[in-house]
């Protein structure tokens, strides 16, 4: 049963509500990314498919994480940079999008999302 939703189909994804949870192939930021919860998010989006630039404050832990990342499946991207400017916030979207074209979402350990 195809349950891709596309202009042609717009309730393929009632068929199949998971779907509109699947990540393969999207891109994402995740902010924070160099502690637990940042890590676990990354590992996770990794392991589904996620195309991730990680962003956070210790250069040394974020490769950690990304070696995690890559070792769950995951493609990866990261920027040693906190989103606590507007400055920032724009420096890190530019960098994901550089990686991997516009991000389709995005997770912060402050549970505030940055629109792209």
């Amino acid at each position: 049963m195809d349950t891709e939703m596309t202009p042609e189909r717009p309730g393929a994804a009632l068929l199949n509500p998971l779907s509109l949870f699947d990540v393969s192939g999207k891109s994402a930021i995740v902010t924070g990314a160099s502690g637990a919860f940042g890590r676990a998010v990354a590992i996770a989006l990794g392991a589904l498919g996620c195309r991730l630039l990680l962003a956070g404050g210790s250069a040394d832990q974020l490769a950690r994480v990304a070696e995690e990342v890559v070792d769950a499946g995951g493609e990866v991207s990261q920027i040693v940079r906190r989103p606590n400017t507007l400055e920032d916030a724009k420096a890190i979207i530019a960098a994901g999008t550089d990686a991997f074209g516009t991000p389709t979402c995005s997770s912060s350990r402050r549970d505030t999302t940055i629109p792209p």
